[in-house]
């Protein structure tokens, strides 16, 4: 992996750590499938110029973007209306990696060396040491629909992969119009007085959803999915566990959170983990490049 794409990745993973605070602050006052659909009604407004045919690419596109955009926001936005607080979200949340890393191996063969299968290993147990405790479990209902919109999204994520190149900007234009179109039409049957409780929010909750749309989902989620082509999914996705480490960081700045060891802990074997990965990548690259280099001089 390039170090453009890590430095990428670092970005929108920190994107991604306020991004556990601005969906809270949404659904908060907001019906969670109804917000879930604004949000992608104001990405959708802003990619309309990418909407954009693919031929012989339209029916993985819409069962990808299915995947993600609908399956996976509407169940983990419902989680996070009925889950007590931002870390428990975060923590459940990065289940993507492991699924990711085994479906990865199982459906598209990719090989996933013993570095950096100890390295996300790590960086999980960081992330279950960070707050997986008792507490969870009062939420149980909320843990399994984020679980379930997970697995939706670790699915799609191979599916993305499957796509080949099809511009990063196109596929979340499309994905916003089917999320939205189809969120929209959920949340009338399933919620009740969604328009007047969107009208009566806050400022703090309608700027969390504007950030939502447009930062989190317009440019974070097009970076990802950009870097996600271009490498492998068991070395993109184990970057993903830092975003909940942000998360639970910024809870505690902003929301007040207490600091304990069980979260300096859980942070510096996060932080280990991933910069074995990180490590790892740059040696891989080194060796390329010095192959490359004997290649040309043997040639010379």
């Amino acid at each position: 992996m390039r170090t453009k794409h890590m430095a990428l990745l670092l970005l929108v993973t920190l994107i991604g750590g306020t991004n556990f605070l601005a969906v809270k602050f949404t659904v908060t006052e907001i019906p969670p499938v109804f917000a879930s659909a604004l949000r992608f009604l104001i990405s959708g407004v802003i990619l309309i110029p990418f909407l954009k045919i693919q031929p012989g690419r339209m029916r993985q596109l819409i069962f990808t973007a299915l995947n993600i955009g609908v399956l996976n926001f509407a169940l983990v936005y419902i989680g996070f209306a009925r889950a007590g607080d931002v870390s428990t979200v975060a923590i459940v949340s990065q289940a993507a990696v492991p699924f990711s890393m085994i479906l990865a191996v199982v459906l598209l063969k990719e090989k996933v060396g013993f570095w950096r299968i100890t390295a996300t290993i790590t960086s999980l147990a960081g992330i279950v040491l960070l707050g997986f405790d008792p507490r969870v479990f009062e939420y149980i209902d909320a843990v399994l629909l984020i679980l379930a919109g997970v697995a939706a999204f670790s699915f799609g994520t191979i599916q993305m992969r499957r796509l080949g190149n099809v511009p990063p900007l196109v596929f979340m234009a499309w994905l916003s119009l089917l999320a939205s179109t189809t969120q929209f039409l959920l949340s009338f049957f399933m919620e009740s007085g969604q328009i007047a409780l969107t009208l009566g929010a806050s400022r703090q909750a309608l700027g969390a959803l504007v950030y939502t749309g447009v930062i989190s989902t317009v440019f974070a989620h097009a970076a990802f999915y950009y870097v996600l082509q271009r490498n492998p999914v068991s070395r993109v996705m184990p970057f993903t566990v830092l975003a909940p480490l942000f998360g639970v960081i910024l809870s505690i700045l902003v929301l007040g959170e207490v600091m304990s060891a069980r979260v300096v802990a859980g942070g510096l074997l996060t932080f280990a983990g991933v910069m074995v990965i990180t490590f790892r990548n740059r040696q891989e690259i080194n060796k390329l490049g010095q192959s490359a280099r004997a290649d040309g001089n043997g040639t010379g």
